[in-house]
């Protein structure tokens, strides 16, 4: 019966994530439709990504990463009266904070777009003026978090989910009222707006939930001292993708001609949602539950839910992964090839995704294992292995666009080779530090599983090009149908060779829907 209550909230969870991340991709394309990879674009997206990256890279993975396992520990040993007083005295520090980074952001906006994204002239006012209008939107972004981080706690995971969806709907209620019409002056004030909404949305929810703030400012507080011992390595473990992402805006800034930042936020979007859907709704779910289980000191039980995290979310990635790198020129091409994007924009794009694609599976083993090492209360192993990460990424980056001129696809792939050597790092880490997580077996397993995706995208490449042959017209539902055609081939051809591989994650959906017991050790 529990088990049934945990499918059915990781699926609600993935439902509603589905959803968000459709609404996001709507957004995207919207915007790629008007603007396409033009400097407009650029001095848009470039700018946007700014205030989101300094949260990332400040407070972002802190907040769910440090306030959950020590408001668990509060609710636990101590009540929901001393949970939330923490929780009250976590968020006005939070914002506090938030708000002098915003006003050093706004007072100091040109000289940071000019070193970061290395405009000059126009195009740096522009971009400017942009920054100041989102810069606040990292103070939104600080009560969001926190609040998920209360529902969370509380057992409310639906909500949480859908905030990107009321940010996203306000976007595309912009986009489809009033186009181009206010310039990336009036999208940046709907972002805003937008982005406020996340934290707006979940007010009912926490009073529901018996929740109110009351002003507490104590910096002495030993549970604000355990989330600062926690928030430095924690933060550091935390910036393989957002740095990933800033040394490709640094690099695609600074290379002549416009689209090259536009490119790869466009294929970041989409990275993003091909990985996150399941990767999110997954790690949500599971870190309080770690955190609680560690708290308990149940071992096996801790074990047991990592290493069926892993090898279930690895299994449905996988997949996801071997289309993205077969199918991602047609992807591109049915997402956003209308209007102003046109077909030098989805060369661009496609290239980028293909190479951010590799490090799918890397990407969705690191969140786990980063949430995995958090709800220990260790943020210095994630740290460790961040930091290897980054080093690598940035060398590859530097080696392959400065001293071989490679085009913008080498900073994806770095990203992509980044990741998966942090991946690796923790896997081995977990596996010396808990028994019964990650074995040979364990392993073996997932080489299988990656085998089976690599002739999934084979199936899925060959299949496009054939449906293709058949298939001339290039309308939007004439495009997705050889898309969903080619798809679907690799999907059967992926769950073929699992089957005849004997793959454990599929023999246990099929003994469950069967009614039988398989062994899943």
């Amino acid at each position: 019966m529990k088990l049934n209550k945990t499918f059915k909230t990781i699926g609600s969870m993935t439902i509603i994530t589905v959803f968000a991340k459709l609404s996001g991709l709507l957004r995207v394309s919207l915007f790629a439709n008007l603007f396409g990879t033009s400097e407009y674009a650029d001095i848009f997206l470039g700018a946007s990504r700014l205030p989101i990256m300094f949260f990332d890279l400040t407070l972002g993975a802190a907040i769910l990463s440090t306030f959950i396992p020590i408001f668990n520990k509060k609710l636990t040993l101590d009540g929901k009266e001393a949970a939330a007083k923490f929780a009250n005295n976590f968020i006005s520090i939070t914002t506090i904070f938030t708000f002098i980074i915003c006003l050093l952001g706004v007072i100091f906006a040109r000289q940071i777009v000019g070193t970061v994204l290395g405009f000059e002239g126009q195009a740096l006012d522009s971009a400017a003026e942009i920054l100041r209008i989102l810069f606040p939107v990292i103070i939104f972004t600080a009560l969001a978090f926190t609040s998920v981080g209360i529902l969370q706690s509380h057992g409310e995971f639906n909500i949480p989910a859908a905030i990107s969806l009321v940010s996203n709907s306000i976007m595309i209620a912009y986009f489809l009222i009033f186009g181009r019409n206010f310039g990336i002056v009036g999208i940046a004030v709907a972002m805003l707006i937008g982005w406020s909404m996340q934290f707006l949305i979940q007010v009912p929810s926490l009073i529901k939930k018996g929740f109110r703030y009351k002003f507490v400012l104590n910096l002495k507080d030993s549970a604000i001292r355990d989330v600062v011992k926690l928030a430095i390595p924690v933060l550091i473990s935390s910036w393989v993708h957002p740095i990933g992402v800033f040394i490709n805006v640094i690099f695609a800034g600074r290379i002549e001609g416009d689209g090259y930042i536009a490119g790869l936020e466009f294929a970041n979007s989409i990275y993003i949602i091909g990985v996150g859907v399941f990767t999110l709704a997954v790690t949500n779910f599971i870190f309080p539950k770690l955190s609680r289980l560690n708290a308990e000191g149940d071992n096996d039980g801790f074990a047991k839910t990592v290493k069926t995290s892993i090898s279930h979310l690895a299994y449905v990635v996988i997949p996801v992964m071997a289309l993205f790198v077969a199918l991602a020129a047609p992807i591109i091409q049915t997402i956003y090839a209308r209007g102003e994007f046109g077909e030098e924009s989805v060369a661009l794009v496609s290239n980028v995704l293909r190479f951010y694609s590799f490090g799918m599976v890397a990407f969705a083993i690191t969140e786990i294992l980063n949430r995995t090492f958090f709800a220990m209360q260790d943020g210095k192993t994630p740290m460790f292995a961040s930091i290897i990460g980054i080093a690598c990424n940035v060398a590859l980056s530097a080696y392959l666009m400065l001293v071989q001129g490679l085009g913008v696809w080498a900073l994806a792939l770095s990203a992509a080779v980044g990741m998966t050597v942090t991946a690796t790092i923790l896997m081995i880490r977990i596996s010396l530090r808990k028994k019964g997580i990650l074995g040979w077996g364990f392993v073996l397993n997932l080489l299988k599983t990656l085998i089976c995706g690599v002739g999934a995208s084979a199936a899925a490449f060959f299949a496009y090009r054939w449906i293709a042959r058949l298939l001339t017209g290039a309308t939007v539902w004439e495009l997705l149908a050889k898309l969903s055609l080619a798809s679907a081939a690799g999907l059967v051809v992926y769950l073929g060779l699992c089957w005849i591989g004997r793959i454990k994650e599929q023999q246990g959906i099929l003994g469950k829907l069967l009614g039988k017991k398989v062994d899943s050790a």
